[in-house]
């Protein structure tokens, strides 16, 4: 995953239509993915982005609106456990 950020980051900073904002590691039935999320001018210019990053774009789907809750949590380690903390 580190790799991949850093290729993505890499990439980011050389494109003016593509920004990327921030990652979640997930954990399916077929082991760790990502969900992330791009500012971007359109959809092509994501997938540019990924095919230039040598990432994997399966699916793009534009966001039409944000609704705020609550802020985003601390991030954690695989156990669930705030970072930077122990039980």
């Amino acid at each position: 995953m580190e790799a991949a950020a850093e290729r993505s980051t890499v990439e980011g900073e050389r494109r003016t239509d593509v920004r990327w904002i921030r990652s979640y590691v997930i954990k399916d039935s077929q082991g760790l993915g990502s969900v992330c999320l791009y500012e971007a001018d359109s959809t092509e210019a994501i997938e540019r982005h990924a095919i230039a990053a040598d990432l994997p774009a399966t699916e793009i789907v534009p966001v039409v609106d944000t609704v705020v809750l609550n802020p985003d949590p601390s991030p954690t380690t695989s156990l669930g456990e705030t970072a930077g903390q122990s039980s």
